[in-house]
Protein backbone atom coordinates (compact mmCIF):
# COMPACT_ATOMS: atom_id res chain seq x y z
CA UNK A 1 0.00 0.00 0.00
CA UNK A 2 1.13 3.66 -0.42
CA UNK A 3 -0.66 5.36 2.19
CA UNK A 4 2.58 7.93 2.37
CA UNK A 5 1.63 9.00 -0.93
CA UNK A 6 0.24 12.95 -0.68
CA UNK A 7 -3.53 13.12 -1.48
CA UNK A 8 -4.57 16.24 -3.37
CA UNK A 9 -8.12 17.38 -2.56
CA UNK A 10 -10.72 16.63 -4.76
CA UNK A 11 -11.84 20.31 -5.64
CA UNK A 12 -8.42 21.04 -7.16
CA UNK A 13 -8.22 18.24 -9.32
CA UNK A 14 -11.28 18.89 -10.78
CA UNK A 15 -10.09 22.50 -11.08
CA UNK A 16 -6.98 21.89 -12.93
CA UNK A 17 -8.57 19.12 -15.05
CA UNK A 18 -11.36 20.00 -15.73
CA UNK A 19 -11.11 23.62 -16.68
CA UNK A 20 -8.50 23.23 -19.49
CA UNK A 21 -10.74 20.92 -21.24
CA UNK A 22 -13.65 23.00 -21.05
CA UNK A 23 -11.97 25.79 -22.18
CA UNK A 24 -10.14 23.79 -25.39
CA UNK A 25 -13.39 21.83 -26.27
CA UNK A 26 -15.15 24.22 -28.10
CA UNK A 27 -12.28 25.37 -30.20
CA UNK A 28 -11.79 22.00 -30.96
CA UNK A 29 -14.94 21.22 -31.92
CA UNK A 30 -15.59 24.89 -34.44
CA UNK A 31 -12.20 23.64 -36.24
CA UNK A 32 -13.45 19.88 -36.26
CA UNK A 33 -16.19 21.06 -38.17
CA UNK A 34 -14.74 23.49 -40.29
CA UNK A 35 -12.28 20.94 -41.81
CA UNK A 36 -15.38 18.14 -42.36
CA UNK A 37 -17.39 21.11 -43.80
CA UNK A 38 -14.61 22.08 -46.19
CA UNK A 39 -13.00 18.57 -46.90
CA UNK A 40 -16.78 16.53 -47.42
CA UNK A 41 -19.75 19.10 -47.97
CA UNK A 42 -17.62 21.10 -50.56
CA UNK A 43 -14.50 19.90 -51.77
CA UNK A 44 -13.95 20.87 -55.13
CA UNK A 45 -15.92 24.74 -54.19
CA UNK A 46 -13.09 27.60 -54.68
CA UNK A 47 -15.63 29.37 -51.74
CA UNK A 48 -15.41 26.51 -49.61
CA UNK A 49 -12.16 28.04 -47.45
CA UNK A 50 -14.35 31.17 -47.42
CA UNK A 51 -17.48 29.21 -46.23
CA UNK A 52 -15.17 27.10 -43.60
CA UNK A 53 -13.56 30.85 -42.44
CA UNK A 54 -17.52 32.17 -42.16
CA UNK A 55 -18.57 29.03 -39.90
CA UNK A 56 -15.44 29.14 -38.06
CA UNK A 57 -16.21 32.53 -36.58
CA UNK A 58 -19.81 32.33 -36.34
CA UNK A 59 -19.49 29.34 -34.36
CA UNK A 60 -16.60 31.49 -32.55
CA UNK A 61 -19.58 33.41 -31.35
CA UNK A 62 -22.24 30.84 -30.81
CA UNK A 63 -20.05 28.35 -29.09
CA UNK A 64 -16.77 29.86 -28.06
CA UNK A 65 -17.61 33.15 -26.49
CA UNK A 66 -20.60 31.99 -23.94
CA UNK A 67 -18.21 28.76 -23.15
CA UNK A 68 -14.97 31.28 -22.25
CA UNK A 69 -17.90 33.36 -20.12
CA UNK A 70 -18.92 30.64 -18.63
CA UNK A 71 -15.86 29.61 -16.96
CA UNK A 72 -14.84 33.25 -15.97
CA UNK A 73 -18.14 33.86 -14.29
CA UNK A 74 -17.38 30.40 -11.90
CA UNK A 75 -14.07 31.29 -10.99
Amino acid sequence: MHSSEPQSPPRTVNRWTLEPIAILLPFLSVALSAVIYTMVANPGSPYSTAIAIALVLFLMIVIVVPTIAAVRRGR
